[in-house]
């Protein structure tokens, strides 16, 4: 994993499905075309979370406790 803590835009995807979640991390490049894939992951929610109405938000939230990045620029971005 390489990431830049300093000087750049961190982005977090995220999905959620009947029965998963899930989320990417990525950072803008220099050139600002594309952002640069730090972080993948996903599991399968628990019987009790799946009956959540919130599960875009669980998958933010996991996401952003996996790689905190404080002080800097974070984007949420959904499908």
């Amino acid at each position: 994993m390489d990431l830049d803590r300093t000087t750049t835009t961190t982005v977090f995807y995220t999905d959620a499905s009947a029965y998963a979640i899930g989320g990417r991390v990525g950072q803008d490049t220099e050139q600002g075309k594309y952002d640069k894939p730090t972080l993948f992951w996903s599991r399968t929610m628990k019987d009790a979370e799946s009956r959540y109405w919130t599960r875009e938000l669980l998958a933010l939230v996991e996401t952003s406790f996996r790689l905190p990045v404080p002080g800097r620029t974070n984007i949420d971005r959904q499908d």
